[in-house]
């Protein structure tokens, strides 16, 4: 259930509720330096009249807990949007330049926003599924609005859904377009009410978009224009592991735990097979490691694949390359607390350095089921 981990309800603090609904802005500003920042960042007038992007998101905020849908959910639910009204902008003081005739522009701040949202959220602990639903909202936060602009719209919206809700996706839309004073507040509108009604036509407005089989959803988005309802054979004949993780999440651990038997690569070991630390140039370790899970893929045999996987862009690359020998691929990502983390990676013998460790952080992309046949999340 969305926002229950430990039979505990998640619920922020700060959340208003009934009667007054009420919004403490000098507690929140005091309590979170991430929002004071947004104090004095430009907005372009042309979209946004209503000033700078702290005002901008208290506007938002005003006007989310006035909708009656918004009223209606349960306080997971409302506490959810509400954080995620919060921060959709919080990248922009990072990403705002003005051009050479005075117009102002943020390309790149919700994607942007939302690895910095899941840093903030990650070191006020909450709980994992509620954090990344709220990173999900800031992430695609503009999606209702240029749906239709996509290429495949039909994919990006399906792909969006299979990682968060796409009615809170409307809700803080609406939200954000009510709070502000721009002339084309209409039009917006009307494009967020298409949006819904496209969701729906696609079966993903309410709940993730579903498919035939886990064959069929990973052949899906392996790349645009597929049609969601084909029934992808299933040619895949075993299975790679693919494990991912930031250094002393317990990977290790898991494999002792759970797969003890099978063979494993892990880049660990062939660092040190080879002499090279972890801060100096990994090519010829990648090389090996490769050429060692061939030799498995050409003789249909399963195996682990052990390391870190943060980025996409890397765990891309591999899945491509097992997906060649027709394997199925199941990526487990293993996470910790931070605390936990750094005093995990302190007692190992082959210690990270810090600062690698917080570059891992800066760059980590948590793995979805738009990746693989099956992803495991394990949150300790």
């Amino acid at each position: 259930m969305l926002g229950t981990e430990n039979n505990k309800p998640w619920i922020f603090e700060f959340c208003p509720v009934a009667p007054n609904w009420s919004i403490d802005w000098s507690m929140l500003l005091d309590k979170f330096d991430w929002l004071r920042k947004l104090e004095g960042c430009s907005q372009d007038p042309i979209y946004y009249l209503e000033g700078d992007v702290l005002n901008h998101t208290k506007l938002v905020c005003n006007s989310l807990i006035e909708l009656d849908i918004w009223r209606k959910l349960d306080k997971t639910k409302q506490s959810i949007i509400f954080m995620a009204a919060l921060l959709h902008d919080v990248a922009k003081p990072f990403f705002t330049t003005v051009d050479s005739d005075g117009r102002i522009s943020s390309a790149g701040h919700a994607r942007a926003g939302a690895k910095l949202a899941r840093r903030i959220l990650w070191e006020m602990s909450v709980p994992f599924y509620v954090r990344e639903q709220i990173v999900y909202l800031v992430r695609y936060s503009s999606l209702p609005f240029y749906l239709f602009e996509k290429q495949d719209p039909q994919y990006s919206v399906i792909q969006a859904s299979q990682v968060v809700k796409l009615e809170f996706l409307s809700i803080l839309a609406q939200a954000d377009v009510l709070a502000r004073k721009c002339k084309d507040q209409k039009d917006l509108l009307e494009k967020i009410e298409l949006f819904c009604e496209f969701a729906k036509e696609q079966e993903c407005f309410f709940q993730a978009r579903e498919f035939p089989s886990p064959h069929s959803r990973f052949i899906y988005f392996k790349k645009e224009g597929g049609d969601p309802n084909y029934q992808a054979f299933d040619d895949t004949c075993f299975e790679v592991v693919l494990l991912c993780g930031l250094p002393a999440s317990g990977k290790d651990t898991w494999i002792k735990n759970n797969l003890p038997n099978w063979p494993v690569i892990s880049l660990d070991e062939i660092r040190k097979e080879l002499k090279i630390p972890p801060d100096k140039n990994q090519g010829q370790v990648l090389v090996e490691s490769k050429e060692r899970a061939r030799k498995f893929l050409r003789e249909k045999h399963g195996f682990i694949w052990n390391a870190t996987n943060v980025m996409r862009s890397r765990r891309s690359q591999l899945i491509e390359l097992f997906n060649a020998y027709k394997a199925r691929i199941r990526i487990v990502y293993l996470e910790t607390n931070l605390e936990d983390l750094f005093k995990r990676n302190h007692s190992r013998t082959e210690t990270v350095p810090k600062q690698i460790i917080e570059k891992m952080f800066d760059s980590l992309e948590i793995p979805n089921i738009t990746e693989a046949h099956q992803v495991d999340w394990i949150i300790n």
